[in-house]
Formats: structure tokens, sequence, C-alpha cells
């Protein structure tokens, strides 16, 4: 076999190793993807995020905060109808846990309205 086919395809072979152990090292050093910083184990939203109630909480229920929709519950014991304005206090898992909004809050909302959605 030609000397100069040996040496090419170990190159070619080598580059291409290369690359691959490259996008391997960058994609490990790259940031989370999930809203926040970790999808289990960070907050799933910011801390104080506005959101407003879609299927009545209580204890368990859904809201619309950032253009999603969420599972999220209170531990307030109260029951949050549809419209309720609340705001995101963590999260436990994939499920957010709220509480209902201040009304001193509820005219600052990121601009979040009724059938905003």
């Amino acid at each position: 076999m030609d000397p100069l086919v040996i040496i090419v395809m170990t190159a070619v072979t080598g580059l291409f190793m290369a690359a691959v152990l490259f996008a391997v090292w960058r994609t490990q050093r790259s940031p989370s993807p999930a809203i926040g910083q970790s999808h289990l184990t960070g907050p799933l939203l910011p801390l104080g995020t506005a959101g407003e109630v879609r299927s009545p909480i209580g204890p368990t229920g859904t809201i619309y905060a950032k253009g999603e929709e969420w599972t999220a519950w209170t531990d307030s014991g109260r029951i949050l109808r549809r419209g309720t304005p609340v705001r995101v206090t963590g999260n436990d898992g994939m499920v957010l846990i709220v509480e209902p909004m201040p009304t001193s809050e509820m005219h600052r909302r990121d601009g979040l309205t009724h059938g905003s959605w």
C-alpha cells in the first residue's frame, strides 16, 4: 500500500477524532439549556416571576408564566382560582411552588394581563 495513502488517512482520522473531542468538551462546558439554572436542581424560573392561574390550584393546578404553562402547587392551603395572579416562590422537581401575589405588586406584573396568553 502506498505510504502517502496511509499518511493522508491517518491525518484525516486524527482530525476527525480531534473535532469530536472538541465538540464533547465544548458541550460539557456549556450552560444548562433549562430556564434558570438546572431543570431539576435549580430554580426552573427566577424566584418572584409573575404568573396567572390557568386551572384552579387546590393544592395542585397549572399556571401560565414566562410564555409557558407550568404545573404548580401552593402550600398555603388556599384554593387559587383561575385568573389569580401568583408569583413563583420555588420548585419541587418540575413543579413550581407559588403564592398569591400581594395586591401591592399586582400593578407591576411584567406586563402579564388577564387573557394575554
